[in-house]
């Protein structure tokens, strides 16, 4: 048997921008999911998906998986966002797909048992829930296999965000939660990690929504298919803010950091993919006086972040979100990365 375990994330600055080769920062966050895979004794001849928090165990064989792997790579080929989006709606797709992809990384034709549990709210979007599930998922997979890297674990994960964000990831969340700690991101670049010791003060405010990744991100691309010139004046803004917001973050100036975290939630919500439950927890905390507040992820629903100046300033933007009904976390930000049991991140 093998298990694994790989945090959540959250992003700093920069999202949906991101996508259209802007520069995006992130943190991993220590809320995480785990996935323990295991080679089934014959005669077993189907794959077994074991997703307890989802009460869903499912079975697929060898051919239903090779099938699926090629349906997917098929529309990513196209270009078929619509198709990609009616895909992602599909029970436990997600967990279907990573299971095929891995299994087709290895070239395995003897069948596993795969279980993966989450300690990151479902449905929450912005914590990076599904990439933690794909990432460990594909961590515990491929090493039924033998030798792995973090960079195989990254690019199952990745065809995982494709599915779920509507065929058009950044890659900055499958990154983050492979390779953990604070990472800045640039599509036509890659990942760069930033070295970075200081744990922020953050309190995430999930709305109990469900995040509309997939759609807020069609959203924006209809837009500047309609208007380019407008919605590109926008996402440059963006990326302004996240150079300027890496530059704060690495002095350690949460004064800064936090204004232009309003910044960012303005710009995006100018976007249109905030939505008023988010717009509610991020005025809730600049009101308890938090340094600053934004949506995290892809919004139209999901998690939100605000910026404190310490923990007791953090228990009191806590307290203010809970009070009107919303669900508080203290979190713990530069978190390592994937991790095997037994083995060091890093492979």
């Amino acid at each position: 048997m093998s298990e694994a375990n790989v945090p959540g994330k959250l992003i700093l600055f920069g999202e949906h921008a991101v996508v259209y080769d802007k520069l995006g920062v992130s943190t991993s966050v220590g809320l995480y999911s785990s996935a323990a895979a295991r080679a089934l004794s014959q005669p077993a001849d189907k794959y077994t998906i074991d997703l307890p928090d989802l009460n869903v165990k499912k079975e697929m064989t060898y051919d239903q998986l090779r099938k699926l792997s090629a349906r997917f790579d098929e529309y990513c080929a196209a270009k078929d966002y619509a198709a990609l989006v009616q895909l992602s709606k599909q029970d436990d797709i997600l967990a279907e797909l990573v299971l095929a992809k891995g299994v087709e990384r290895c070239g395995m034709s003897t069948p596993i048992m795969i279980t993966a549990k989450s300690m990151i709210p479902v449905n929450s979007g912005g914590m990076g829930s599904s990439s933690a599930i794909g990432a460990a998922m594909a961590a515990s997979i491929l090493s039924l296999h033998g030798n792995i890297t973090l960079e195989d674990i990254e690019r199952i994960c990745y065809y995982g965000d494709t599915l779920m964000h509507g065929g058009m990831p950044s890659g900055i969340d499958s990154s983050t939660v492979t390779y953990g700690g604070y990472v800045q991101f640039r599509k036509s670049v890659g990942l760069r990690p930033l070295r970075i010791d200081t744990a922020l003060p953050i309190v995430i405010g999930n709305t109990g929504k469900k995040a509309q990744t997939s759609k807020t991100v069609a959203l924006v691309r209809q837009q500047r298919e309609d208007n380019q010139h407008k919605i590109d004046r926008v996402l440059d803004e963006i990326d302004k803010t996240a150079s300027l917001g890496l530059g704060a973050v690495q002095k350690g100036d949460l004064k800064s950091v936090g204004s232009l975290m309003d910044r960012n939630h303005t710009l995006l919500s100018s976007l249109g993919v905030s939505e008023e439950s988010l717009d509610n927890l991020v005025n809730v905390s600049r009101s308890a006086g938090a340094l600053g507040a934004k949506l995290t992820g892809g919004g139209g629903g999901g998690a939100m972040i605000a910026l404190c100046s310490d923990q007791r300033q953090q228990l009191r933007v806590a307290e203010a979100m809970m009070d009107c009904g919303y669900q508080a976390i203290m979190a713990v930000t530069g978190v390592p990365g994937a991790q095997m049991r037994g083995w060091k991140n890093g492979f």
